[in-house]
């Protein structure tokens, strides 16, 4: 009786901890999505310089396997964004940026559990924009596709976020521009007297 008692117990403890940790991962895309749907900001409060020392002694201080998978995968795709472009020898830049599909094979290849699932990738976003152990970027969504990117932010006291939003709004959009046909009119009139001269 004791028995079905604690596995009745551990069902609904393990269950309460998933609820709980959803709850979490709602709450940090809301928040990272504040300024902009288009925008998703990291919540990571540290510096760019500090972000893989952050996440190398947060690996050192968990003794779960799969909480250290994960800070694996996050540390491999900061030092692929971090990397210096080798063609350009006399002006050393990082890459700075990595397509978020790209991204998330890379942190898969640190998990002993392989899930490509549309939720392991809801997950996986979430960890790159966690307070604590999340990255320095932001998560730029492409609207009218399922494409984002992962750009790194190099200092936060400046701002892309509003960048990024304009960029999306106007390069991106779906909207196709229609004129009048007295718009039309009045071009094809202009290029018209132009030839004449």
């Amino acid at each position: 009786m004791d028995t079905e008692v604690s596995q009745e117990h551990h069902g609904r403890t393990s269950q309460c901890t998933k609820s709980t940790r959803n709850l979490i991962r709602d709450k940090i895309i809301n928040q990272s999505k504040e300024w902009s749907p288009y925008v998703l900001e990291s919540q990571q409060t540290c510096s760019l310089s500090d972000n893989l020392s952050i996440l190398q002694g947060r690996e050192t201080v968990f003794n779960d396997p799969r909480r250290k998978e994960k800070l694996r995968g996050l540390q491999a795709i900061l030092q692929e964004m971090l990397l210096e472009e080798p063609f350009d020898v006399n002006n050393q830049k990082k890459v700075g940026f990595m397509a978020f599909d790209d991204a998330f094979a890379l942190y898969m290849g640190f998990q002993s559990t392989q899930d490509f699932s549309h939720q392991a990738k809801y997950n996986f976003q979430c960890a790159i924009l966690h307070p604590n152990t999340g990255l320095c970027v932001n998560i730029l969504v492409i609207p009218g596709s399922r494409e984002k990117v992962i750009i790194l932010c190099p200092d936060r006291s400046l701002d892309f976020t509003f960048l990024y939003d304009f960029l999306v709004k106007h390069f991106y959009s779906d909207r196709k521009e229609e004129f009048t046909k007295e718009e039309i009119d009045i071009v094809l009139d202009s290029v018209t007297s132009e030839a004449n001269y």
